[in-house]
């Protein structure tokens, strides 16, 4: 095996060449697909890492060169992102939940097709054919709960609030099932103590919908968090970085999708082209998964 590399990030929690190593094969390629990756996203969410190991295995299956391009947080606004994208001279770019940024904006004007996955109604991007949906999933979690006797719904939220919630209707959906809505937010206490007031009134449940703001608790507070699962329904998106004999015993509600159907279905459309043709844009909506052991949901690599 031969591979190609760039000089890119080199992080403690990563190893080896941060900007792709892949074998070159003995075939023509068919073009390179530039894939940027926002570096905390990989090492906090399980499913992003999912999601790229098998779209770089797709890409690769059918003889495409998947460019993996590590950046850290706000790099990606720069103009020297976007020379350094370019750099790798690639026909197409696929991007999971991007913000819009004049290095975007940038790498289109230069004629990269952009393929992007995005979840933040209002603000479609060039290239947005899929979105990534959770409405139906938390509809039928809150109407389950209402079933079970649930009154009020607390969505944990970080004080200030620099996270967007990943689910965006969340507040919404909780009124139109006929529910309280409650906003929790730490205020300055310890996160541990934060936590250990959630889920103390008689028919409360408690929903994250920021999946970063869920990742810090977990990493900072993993204890408080499973004593939280314990003691209440308790719906969290995607995995819990949480050491899994923490959560043994517990049981917890869970949204997410199948990043790895979803990266096999975006490499069949780079492939037969169907991912740049006008059309009705994609839907993947998120699952359900009631009352699952949580220990099946641990995954305790991220950020402290």
């Amino acid at each position: 095996f031969f591979f190609q590399a760039e000089d890119g990030i080199r992080d403690h929690c990563v190893t080896g060449v941060q900007t792709c190593a892949l074998p070159i094969w003995p075939v023509v390629h068919r073009g390179i697909v530039a894939v940027p990756i926002w570096l905390p996203g990989f090492l906090m969410f399980s499913d992003w890492r999912e999601f790229f190991i098998e779209l770089e295995q797709q890409l690769r299956r059918h003889n495409f060169v998947a460019n993996l391009i590590f950046f850290r947080q706000g790099e990606d606004e720069s103009p020297d992102f976007a020379q350094r994208v370019l750099g790798h001279e690639p026909e197409s770019m696929v991007r999971l939940a991007p913000i819009p940024t004049m290095a975007f904006q940038m790498i289109c004007e230069a004629g990269v097709r952009p393929v992007v996955l995005g979840n933040m109604p209002g603000q479609l991007l060039p290239g947005q054919r899929y979105f990534l949906s959770w409405n139906r999933g938390l509809q039928q979690c809150l109407a389950a709960w209402k079933k079970a006797g649930i009154r009020t719904v607390t969505i944990p939220r970080a004080d200030p609030a620099p996270f967007t919630s990943a689910t965006h209707a969340g507040e919404r959906l909780i009124r139109e099932a006929g529910l309280d809505c409650r906003i929790a937010r730490p205020g300055g206490a310890d996160w541990a103590n934060y936590l250990d007031k959630l889920g103390r009134f008689d028919g409360e449940a408690v929903m994250f919908d920021e999946d970063i703001w869920q990742s810090r608790l977990c990493a900072q507070a993993p204890r408080a968090v499973a004593g939280l699962i314990r003691r209440v329904p308790v719906m969290v998106l995607r995995h819990l970085n949480v050491a899994a004999p923490d959560l043994a015993g517990a049981h917890v509600d869970w949204l997410g999708h199948d990043m790895r159907a979803i990266a096999r279905r975006v490499a069949h459309d780079l492939d037969t082209g169907a991912a740049f043709s006008p059309g009705t844009p994609t839907v993947f909506e998120a699952e359900w998964n009631p009352h699952v052991p949580a220990e099946g949901r641990a995954a305790p690599f991220g950020f402290d």
